[in-house]
């Protein structure tokens, strides 16, 4: 009995571990996109600027992680506020459907949903999809934050389902109807890559607006919701270090589990995190 309650344990504790591992790396991946929306945007205006090197693209990242997290430290009491901003992703929903719709030349049908191709040159197109299909699985990383968070909510067992299953889906309509209007809209695939932005979300509306200044404002509305995106993964990622902190569940539990009385952050679960490979930043405390 005593052996199968070791063994129950340690088994809570790996899913325990991978679950945190995954959202810790989620947060660079977070930022990551960011950097690549202010790089594309500053190659648009000089191919010939010099800021898509591997260094300036780890400091772009590391420059808006550290953001997130002084956010989360220092500006807790704001969550809220940053959350709401969300919405915008609706509001700038339309104006991408309508800009790229009416001002891009469209392939036909037969080709947008007809045409596969190899693009990753694994040699073969299923094996292709297979592969970058792992890409789009990240896209639903997201509705399970709610959960990290259940101890806050009031009757959580009936809100958190139905908050994560309508998130889904009208999230999902929404991207789904979206990635069939792009690829109506974006032409040659192989000009938009090696293009000097090389990131389809800019090159294409530039190519169909021919303004500089429409795609900043394009632009401007995905960065906002990528850096917001940042702080609340980072928000759902801390509040679970700082639960598993509090189970015993990690090393050194002791000091991630600390909570300052006299501030609204654990910013000692934020120093920890950020030494996992620069890119975690944790702590952020719970109430």
């Amino acid at each position: 009995m005593e052996m199968n309650g070791i063994d129950s344990k340690l088994r809570a504790n790996l899913v325990g571990w991978l679950a945190l591992l995954g959202w810790v790396t989620g947060c660079p991946s977070a930022a990551q996109l960011t950097s690549s929306l202010v790089q594309g945007l500053i190659l648009l205006k000089d191919e010939n600027a010099n800021v898509a090197t591997l260094w300036q693209t780890r400091l772009f990242i590391m420059i808006f992680l550290i953001f997130a997290v002084a956010f989360n430290a220092f500006l807790a009491s704001k969550l809220p506020l940053a959350e709401g901003l969300l919405i915008v992703h609706i509001f700038g929903y339309l104006p991408f459907l309508i800009v790229l719709w009416t001002m891009s030349d469209h392939a036909p049908a037969s080709q947008v949903f007809g045409t596969f191709s190899d693009g990753g040159r694994w040699g073969n197109v299923g094996l292709s999809c297979l592969v970058e299909i792992t890409t789009l699985l990240w896209c639903f990383l997201g509705p399970d934050a709610g959960a990290h968070m259940s101890e806050e909510l009031k009757d959580a067992g009936q809100v958190l389902p139905s908050a994560t299953v309508w998130a889904t889906f009208f999230n999902g309509l929404l991207g789904l109807s979206m990635i069939i209007i792009l690829c109506f809209c974006i032409g040659d695939v192989d000009t938009i890559l090696e293009s000097s932005t090389g990131i389809p979300i800019i090159q294409v509306p530039y190519n169909a607006t021919g303004s500089f200044s429409g795609t900043v404002v394009m632009t401007c509305v995905l960065i906002i919701l990528s850096i917001v995106g940042t702080i609340t993964v980072i928000v759902a990622t801390s509040r679970q270090m700082w639960a598993f902190g509090r189970d015993k569940g990690l090393p050194f539990s002791f000091y991630i589990e600390y909570v300052s009385l006299r501030q609204t952050s654990a910013t000692r679960q934020q120093l920890s995190l950020t030494r996992m490979r620069h890119e975690v930043r944790p702590g952020w405390d719970v109430p």
